[in-house]
């Protein structure tokens, strides 16, 4: 018998209550840095053993891009260490081994005495995905609970185990159980490819916030792709180039992430070439709620990949959890970066031998809200890397260990030093020794490549060739996203520019913006444009936008400008701080007509406040980035003076 547990119901709250609370949460957020609330240990950065004296890190005829310096006294202020945090204070009562094919459940009987001094009962219940309802990637179902003693044989994906003595539960928690492949492939041998990602931190940051896996990747001659420029605004875009070689528009026309049916016959995914090539495809992500294909889209109605983890952090978020930077950083027993290091170990183990291996592992958990917190996993990520060395797990594996943009939000967002890192996230490719002597050409041209412009694109052109490199009849296609870009392992010429790679001139860290007064006519006249275009596209969703308040033109908070040619085209990008309460960055593009007016175009916007608490009555709709709730105003601001909402 399954009892289903539907995402959906558990979603259906008081808004009035829920609001309160993130009110609260946000407050104290914004109070303390985010450093205090819950437990956080606030530590101020010193100055950094790490050093480049290089005027820019990109110097090619087609692109120069500033060396930015990880600890600017812009951000000095904004920038500290936050020690990581403990989930239990006793050991995990179970754990999974594996014996030849056979997956087995113990239960530590040692660590008994720890947990009760009456005597336990354990039992365990398979997790499956119920794929009913509008969201099918949302419900999980969980069988009748099962007793066991000591060990047992395990069949299926996932279990949820429970152990209690008379009284009271006194262990719960969730195990990825992966099931072994069914065949054995004749390519067992071909080299295992490890997408590990992590949202949302830049090259600096990582440098700044986690410098001992910095030190790792470089000491261990990781090649870093200083140049690597992302090519849209959030996570979605910016991993379908790399998954698909498609941008934005592209992949909504033929893989439209709102509609499940698309999404599922969606050929595009490189995962599915990989299938096609006899490897076991593995694909992960440790927070649900934002999902790259589950925020405010429609997820997927079967499993996209062999191995599909999205069941198994739905079930660990439904155990207790203890926050860290607003995200749960501990899924009972466990920590969710921790779980998720895990399951690529598992996974590299569980198709040893029997075929290669394709997996994207992305995390969210400890980097997504605040631009310190990666800092709070920094020990972990040696320590994984390097038991992944010690094991050999890494012997025939490329990994390609990266982000999809810098931070996003907050005070630091509004520094020079906050707008440049969020354009170029960070990325490492480890090539394994193996691989480097049988392609001695391919591995020369990807070092040199680490000094060109690159993009999310070049990542899955690089992702194709791997797959050519052993399969001769496979034919490259070329990325639609960027027709031009091309594979790491092929030289990229010195000439590349943002435009022949892809990359869209509001994102091209290649171009250098000159800082505009803010009281200059042309900043006021294009930020009053943008107040009434962000207006227009809100009330354009209609029924969904019915909620949202109308902005008025509060303050600039910076502008700059990129001169394209002179009194006949340039870009003004301006901060804009509306009322009521949000902050927008738009980039404008600006055409001097002959008649001396002017023609102004949005090119891209971007909200740099954190808006979630704000939008509570507009959620699982696109018009969630862009409103506020305007049953959370009394009254609002404008330049004027003063208007009541009705």
């Amino acid at each position: 018998m399954f009892v289903a547990v539907s995402m959906d119901l558990q979603l259906i709250y008081n808004y009035k209550y829920i609001f309160v609370i993130m009110v609260v949460l946000n407050m104290l957020y914004f109070i303390f840095d985010g450093s205090s609330f819950n437990g956080i240990d606030k530590v101020q950065l010193d100055s950094s053993p790490f050093r480049e004296n290089k005027k820019y890190i990109i110097d090619t005829p087609g692109c120069r891009i500033e060396n930015l310096n990880p600890y600017s006294e812009e951000i000095k202020e904004y920038i500290y260490t936050i020690k990581k945090i403990t989930c239990r204070n006793k050991g995990l009562l179970t754990y999974i081994s594996r014996f030849k094919d056979k997956v087995i459940l113990n239960l530590n009987m040692s660590l008994l005495p720890e947990y009760s001094i009456f005597h336990v009962d354990c039992c365990y219940s398979v997790i499956s995905r119920n794929p009913t309802g509008s969201k099918p990637d949302d419900n999980i179902s969980f069988s009748d609970c099962i007793p066991f003693h000591d060990t047992v044989h395990i069949k299926h994906d996932f279990i949820r185990v429970e152990c209690s003595n008379f009284f009271q539960k006194v262990y719960v928690n969730v195990h990825s159980t992966l099931q072994p492949p069914k065949e054995v492939a004749t390519n067992a041998a071909d080299p295992n490819v490890l997408l590990i990602g992590i949202d949302g931190v830049s090259r600096s940051n990582l440098i700044r916030s986690m410098p001992r896996t910095y030190q790792f990747c470089e000491r261990n001659r990781w090649i870093n792709l200083k140049g690597y420029n992302k090519i849209a605004d959030n996570t979605y875009p910016n991993l379908m180039a790399v998954l698909s070689g498609m941008n934005f528009s592209q992949a909504e026309s033929v893989c439209d992430p709102y509609d499940k049916v698309a999404l599922d016959n969606c050929q595009h995914f490189i995962w599915r070439e990989f299938k096609r090539h006899n490897y076991s495809t593995a694909y992960a992500e440790d927070t649900s709620r934002i999902g790259t294909f589950n925020w405010i889209k429609a997820g997927f109605t079967n499993p996209p990949t062999d191995y599909y983890f999205r069941p198994y952090f739905l079930a660990a978020e439904d155990l207790s959890i203890k926050y860290l930077c607003l995200r749960a950083h501990c899924t009972g027993p466990e920590k969710t970066g921790i779980r998720m290091q895990n399951l690529i170990k598992d996974f590299v183990s569980t198709i040893r031998n029997a075929t290669p291996g394709f997996g994207l592992f992305w995390m969210n958990s400890f980097s997504h809200e605040d631009v310190n917190c990666p800092s709070s996993l920094d020990d972990d990520f040696v320590d994984f890397f390097e038991e992944m060395e010690r094991g050999g797990e890494f012997n025939n594996t490329i990994v390609i260990f990266f982000s999809d943009h810098g931070f996003r939000f907050g005070k630091i967002r509004l520094t020079h030093t906050g707008w440049m890192e969020e354009r170029l996230p960070f990325i490492y490719i480890r090539i394994p020794e193996s691989f480097r002597l049988k392609h001695l050409e391919a591995y020369s041209n990807l070092v040199s490549n680490s000094d060109k412009l690159t993009t999310p694109y070049d990542i899955h052109m690089t992702l194709q060739h791997i797959l050519s490199l052993s399969n001769k009849n496979y034919v490259e296609s070329p990325s639609q996203g960027c027709p031009q870009c091309k594979s790491l392992f092929k030289p990229i010429e010195s000439s590349r520019t943002c435009g022949t790679s892809g990359i869209p001139q509001p994102y091209c860290t290649c171009s250098r913006y000159e800082n505009l007064s803010k009281k200059t006519p042309l900043v006021r006249e294009v930020a009053n444009f943008f107040i009434s275009h962000i207006n227009n596209l809100v009330k354009s969703y209609g029924e969904a936008s019915k909620g949202c308040s109308v902005y008025f033109l509060d303050k600039i908070s910076h502008a700059k400008s990129l001169v394209i040619e002179k009194n006949v085209e340039e870009n003004v990008l301006v901060g804009v701080v509306a009322n009521p309460d949000a902050i927008f960055e738009a980039n404008v593009k600006v055409i001097y007509n002959s008649n001396a007016t002017k023609t102004f175009t949005l090119m891209e916007t971007n909200r740099l406040d954190r808006y979630a608490p704000k939008t509570f009555c507009v959620q699982n709709s696109p018009v969630q980035m862009y409103c506020y709730c305007k049953s959370l105003l009394k009254r609002i601001t404008n330049e004027k003076g003063h208007r009541t909402l009705n």
